[in-house]
């Protein structure tokens, strides 16, 4: 006797694949339009990131905050160097685990 659940479960994948989300699976955040830092303090953090933003250099995105509210964004350096793909603001970053150690050292620094 064939087995029913392997049928079953055939049946309820093939369902699925017919409903499967469209591409990408993440959308973009749109974001209102914020404040912008003075021309001044734009080029101080941007040499700050100079090494980063090289197509040949991992880089990291960046957000600054005053009162809650965003006032600068800008992306350096690559998201992939393989593929070579830039970072942007809006770029998402998978960090499984690595956010424990922040945790941790968030943490150490509070206590000292």
């Amino acid at each position: 006797m064939r087995n029913p659940l392997l049928y079953l479960s055939l049946f309820v994948a093939t369902l699925m694949l017919g409903h499967a989300p469209e591409w990408p699976l993440v959308k973009p955040v749109e974001h209102a339009p914020f404040a912008t830092l003075p021309d001044s303090l734009v080029k101080k953090v941007n040499a700050l990131f100079a090494q980063f933003d090289t197509p040949s250099s991992p880089g990291c995105a960046l957000s600054i905050l005053k009162d809650g509210e965003t006032i600068y964004q800008q992306g350096y350096g690559m998201a992939s160097l393989e593929y070579g793909v830039a970072i942007s603001p809006t770029s998402v970053f998978h960090v499984a685990s690595l956010s424990k150690q922040f945790t941790a050292a968030a943490i150490v620094t509070l206590a000292l």
